[in-house]
């Protein structure tokens, strides 16, 4: 599936708007009446477009990863210091659980980031766009095999 308005719009091509009136649909149902389906085509749009989702998850990631360290250090001087200890192991396996989460979350987010710029990369598509040539010919030259 292809979203050919992201890719013209990639393309920096200029863009205008046709008001159009649409009469009603004569006989059975949109194909995109429902949610999930606009919500699949959003989820596809936004990914295949862009990479922040990636960067996103790697910093979400770190934050988890920062936060619970945080709360362990919180944890251990209240432990210390103050001998209260609810539940004997529970906050030291939910930290430990959410610091490695957070180490996962960053670690997969720096493949997929690597892997987002290999997908770029492949695409083959032009560094620019050429709006017009100015002192050029007008059929540039073969490409060389």
């Amino acid at each position: 599936m292809r979203f050919y308005g992201g890719i013209i719009h990639w393309l920096g091509f200029r863009q205008t708007t046709i008001a159009a009136d649409h009469g009603t649909r004569l006989s059975g149902r949109s194909g995109y009446a429902g949610w999930f389906k606009r919500f699949r085509l959003a989820m596809h749009i936004i990914l295949a477009h862009s990479e922040r989702p990636l960067y996103v998850s790697a910093a979400l990631g770190f934050f988890m990863a920062i936060g619970s360290f945080i709360a362990g250090i919180y944890i251990f001087l209240r432990a210390l210091f103050d001998g209260t200890n609810d539940v004997p192991g529970w906050a030291s396996l939910i930290i430990t659980i959410f610091f490695n989460s957070g180490l996962i979350l960053v670690v997969l987010g720096i493949i997929g980031i690597y892997l987002g710029k290999i997908f770029n990369a492949v695409k083959f598509r032009p560094l620019y766009v050429i709006a017009r040539r100015i002192g050029l010919p007008e059929e540039p030259p073969p490409a060389c095999s």
